[in-house]
This record gives C-alpha cells, structure tokens and sequence, in this order.
C-alpha cells in the first residue's frame, strides 16, 4: 500500500511539473545522492543550468523532512525530487525519488526502509502529506 502510495505521489507530482516524460537517470540519481552533498559541503555550487526548488517542509514531532526539485533550468523541467530527512542535530539522510526510473524507483523504497522505526513512520506521514497537495493542485487545475 505505502508502496502504491509513493508511486502516486511521483505520478501526481511529475504530472503538475511536466506534459512530456521526463526519467530520472543513474548519473542524475547518483549526483544527488553522492556527488551533490560533497560539493555543497566544500562550498562548491551545483552543476552548471541546474538547481534546486524548495517545494515542501514537514516537521512531526522532532523530524523534519524537506523536498527539492533538482530542476534542469535549460529544458524547464524537473529531473527528479531530492528528500532531506532530519532528526533534530542528527545528520541528514538524503533520498531520491527518481521519475519514470522503475529500476531506481525499487532502489529509493529500499533506502527508505533503512530510515529506522520513527524517522520511516513519520516520513511516510510527511510524503502522504505531499501527495495530498498534489492531487489537489491537480485535480482543481484550471
């Protein structure tokens, strides 16, 4: 059920962003989950015609989760959604939701299950939460 939930949660979102199908690549995946922390880390900034949008926060009880478009400013286009996970001072616990990848997609639902007990409980909390939004501003487009 999560599962289906999620992958919803991607349809939905995806479709609010982009009429053509975007997938989420291996390097684009790997860049936000290795790479990308490294650099911002040493002060770097991202690749050259990308950023990332702010398009969410939650915050239950003391765990915070926050939600990025990494954004492809050249095509206007989103290439996938990067998820901060945080527990107070804890370090942050990064997650990829790739779009239109079904081979990363079983990847992101089995790096979310490594979250532990809480974090995982309340990040699927925090996702619903997203989706909701999501079918919303679809459904009510105009």
């Amino acid at each position: 059920m999560k599962k289906i939930l999620t992958l919803l949660l991607f349809v939905v979102s995806f479709s609010v962003l982009s009429q053509e199908k975007i997938s989420t690549s291996v390097e684009e995946y790997n860049y936000l989950l290795e790479e990308l922390p490294k650099e911002l880390a040493l002060g770097n900034k991202m690749k050259d015609g990308f950023e990332l949008k702010k398009i969410e926060q939650n915050t239950f009880k003391e765990f915070t989760y926050t939600y990025f478009l990494y954004w492809d400013t050249k095509n206007n286009v989103a290439r996938a959604m990067l998820i901060s996970a945080k527990k107070g001072d804890d370090k942050e616990r990064l997650l990829c939701l790739p779009f239109n990848n079904n081979d990363l997609l079983e990847k992101f639902f089995k790096e979310s299950e490594k979250l532990g007990a809480s974090m995982k409980m309340y990040f699927d909390y925090s996702i619903y939460n997203v989706l909701q939004k999501s079918i919303e501003k679809v459904a009510n487009r105009k």
